[in-house]
């Protein structure tokens, strides 16, 4: 009786062994020699992106990443009114529609306190994604508590962009000097920045009307957070006390900032209040003004009409004298990044496809190589060899000088403010900081409001739980 039952499963097995070869199933691999991003046959992935040209990188990298691994990449789009509330919808209700999802370094802390994403650690430790390219502030972008939660897509940084033609003209240098006892060259403090705004703001034509001003800023209350938070940077505040979560906001240093800001509005072109990015990026590529301070884009020298190609130089931003040293920080303001969802069937795959696409040769080749009619594709470099690389170099006669100036930035870079909540902060400084712009309070006025708004949202939240989130967008221990 025994002897029959084990022919029957004798039988049984090689009857399931000769239907699987039938089939020719194979199964799934972890990275090997042989594929160093694993084999997943039959596995899809869900990759959400923010509409409009993000689209195409991921599908092209998607391509070549089913040719490696046998996985079939999805790519949905949403605008930039819905992407949040989607995918924060979907993580709530924990559907599973994605396995990846971009994310801005903002949204990232709400996400991770809410646990729809997972901790990248024990993957990045297994299968290094190339952590020796990275500069370290830059890797400070994708950690929380020491923890990598994401991995980065987009080097946003702001740079000065700086009329070139204009700062080289020997006229202006002579005049420059008698005027203000230096030499004209792309400004190191906000007080040569000031003072380079005022010369440039000039009637060019002799008609008694202003047509070249000397700066422009992004000062639409949407942008003015990103603006004014470079300026603290610059002038050495920080966000918080990390030991009490006190505001710094309203320190000495933090009016001297917006006093500087205001003072910075009487150089700019009629209507620069209500200025967002696009305005202000179109006035410098219009060549109304020769100073501007805005994300790290080359589209400046390939822009349909554009008067200012082979005529911009890029550079840090400002900084200030601290304990009579320079100190410059740029801001890493916005930038997208690349995360799992704790939810996705497939986390390992996940994993590879993201290690994938943002590898060295991806991420110059494809993610970042730009497009002649449009700049940009919507993410700009930050690996350390992409700053050397070919396809980078080679793109215009100003991509050597403005890759060299997002490396120089980068090695400055500091963080928006990333812990839940962080736009609210951001609007309700804005709110304060356009009050004294307009002249309805004064710098310190305006400030002290602010950082009373800023406790109460912190109460709001949870003054415990905040300061925890915090020291880890620090890298500080917990208290």
């Amino acid at each position: 009786m025994l002897k029959g039952k084990r022919i029957r499963l004798s039988l049984l097995v090689a009857g399931i062994l000769f239907i699987i070869s039938g089939f020719n199933i194979t199964w799934a691999e972890s990275p090997s020699s042989e594929h160093p991003y694993g084999w997943y046959p039959g596995v899809t992935l869900t990759v959400a992106v923010l509409s409009g040209v993000h689209h195409i990188p991921w599908r092209e990298a998607g391509r070549r990443f089913e040719e490696l691994t046998g996985v079939k990449i999805e790519v949905v789009e949403f605008p930039f009114s819905a992407i949040y509330d989607k995918l924060m919808t979907e993580a709530v209700s924990h559907s599973g529609a994605f396995d990846i999802m971009e994310l801005c370094n903002m949204w990232v802390p709400e996400f991770k306190v809410g646990g729809f994403i997972l901790c990248l650690d024990d993957y990045v430790k297994k299968w290094n994604p190339n952590l020796e390219d990275i500069a370290e502030p830059v890797k400070k972008l994708m950690k929380f508590g020491g923890r990598y939660w994401s991995i980065l897509l987009d080097g946003d940084v702001f740079l000065l962009h700086y009329r070139k033609d204009l700062f080289e003209d020997p006229k202006y240098k002579k005049e420059f000097k008698s005027r203000y006892g230096y030499e004209l060259a792309p400004p190191k403090t906000w007080k040569e920045y000031r003072d380079m705004a005022e010369f440039f703001t000039r009637d060019t034509d002799g008609d008694g009307e202003i047509d070249l001003w000397g700066n422009t800023l992004m000062l639409l209350r949407v942008h003015l957070p990103f603006t004014f938070v470079q300026m603290l940077k610059s002038y050495g505040v920080d966000y918080f006390d990390p030991e009490t979560m006190e505001p710094q906001i309203n320190s000495p240093r933090a009016v001297e900032a917006l006093k500087m800001l205001k003072e910075l509005v009487k150089f700019m072109p009629p209507g620069n209040l209500n200025w967002g990015y696009t305005e202000v990026r179109e006035a410098f590529i219009r060549g109304e003004v020769a100073l501007m301070i805005n994300w790290n884009e080359i589209t400046y020298e390939v822009y349909e009409g554009t008067k200012v190609a082979n005529k911009t130089g890029y550079t840090l931003v400002p900084g200030t004298i601290i304990n009579g040293k320079l100190h410059r920080a740029s801001l890493q303001a916005w930038g997208w990044t690349g995360v799992i969802s704790t939810d996705s069937k497939n986390p390992e795959a996940a994993y590879q496809f993201l290690r994938y696409v943002t590898s060295p040769e991806i991420m110059a080749t494809v993610f970042h190589k730009g497009d002649p009619k449009v700049g940009s594709l919507g993410y700009e470099p930050w690996r350390e060899s992409e700053f050397t690389h070919p396809a980078l170099m080679n793109f215009t006669p100003a991509s050597p000088e403005w890759l060299q100036a997002i490396q120089k930035s980068m090695a400055h870079g500091v963080s928006d403010l990333r812990i839940p909540g962080g736009f609210s902060y951001y609007d309700a400084l804005a709110v304060e900081v356009g009050e004294a712009l307009a002249g309805k309070k004064t710098p310190e006025q305006a400030l002290n409001d602010a950082a009373k708004a800023w406790k109460k949202i912190t109460e709001r939240r949870g003054k415990k739980n905040q300061l925890k989130e915090y020291r880890e967008m620090l890298g500080l221990p917990a208290l």
